[in-house]
């Protein structure tokens, strides 16, 4: 109930208890313009205490799943720790091993490889002696070359054991065969040995009557192919006399 002066809210207060007692057991409030404030802002806290306390078994219950869940989450996560250090763990393993891998190429790199017992400090062919026998043989067939291999070459086809560089052919020397000759050279980037050009060289003929020629070699441009060794006429092994 409001009072609206503060004078005779006091006057109640003072000299009528019996209207304040009254007035609790009915549960009414008196209130004057200054207490009215404070008593709704208790009766406010009352209500809202007295809510509170009929929602305490949902907020408890939220409580208890919230703290399976945060259980639940704290599990997954020491999980996934150590998922992320195992992780980490295999990559440096298999950074150890690429790096053992790297070496081992490095070192196959650095390793100085042998063909027919040469190796590279003895003969700079070497460098290029398997690719370049099948670059030419296969130049000579594309270009339909008619030739004779002889030498060591032949002996290590038969089984022998020569270990000679060069390879030895002995070509037809019709002029058409020699043109076929003239492309495989200029297609490999072979030069002669001799101070003449390319055209020259292949001028058999007038070199072999001549100069008595039996044989000229041609050589790589990059000089780390084998040289070839081209025959012209046939060596009868019956006039060689011994020394």
């Amino acid at each position: 109930m409001f009072v609206p002066a503060e004078a005779v809210f006091a006057e109640i207060h003072a000299y009528h208890p019996e209207v304040v007692e009254y007035a609790i057991a009915k549960r009414v409030w008196i209130v004057s313009p200054t207490t009215l404030m404070a008593v709704l802002n208790t009766a406010r806290a009352v209500l809202k205490d007295v809510e509170t306390r009929k929602q305490i078994h949902v907020i408890r219950d939220a409580l208890v799943r919230l703290s399976l869940e945060f259980g639940r989450f704290d599990e997954r996560l020491k999980k996934l720790a150590d998922h992320i250090r195992q992780a980490h763990e295999d990559a440096e393993r298999i950074q150890v091993t690429g790096d053992k891998i790297s070496q081992q190429f490095q070192r196959i790199e650095a390793a100085e490889p042998t063909w027919c017992g040469w190796s590279r400090r003895e003969n700079r062919a070497d460098e290029r002696g398997p690719m370049f026998y099948l670059d030419l043989f296969r130049a000579l067939e594309e270009e339909k070359a008619r030739y004779l291999l002889v030498g060591s070459r032949a002996a290590n086809l038969h089984g022998g054991e020569l270990s000679t560089m060069n390879v030895d052919l002995m070509p037809a020397l019709d002029a058409k065969n020699l043109r076929r000759f003239f492309n495989v050279a200029k297609r490999l980037h072979l030069k002669p040995a001799a101070p003449v050009t390319l055209e020259q060289f292949f001028e058999v003929k007038t070199w072999s009557s001549d100069k008595r020629m039996s044989g000229f070699s041609l050589r790589s441009s990059d000089g780390l192919a084998p040289s070839i060794d081209v025959l012209v006429k046939p060596i009868n092994r019956r006039s060689i006399k011994p020394a």
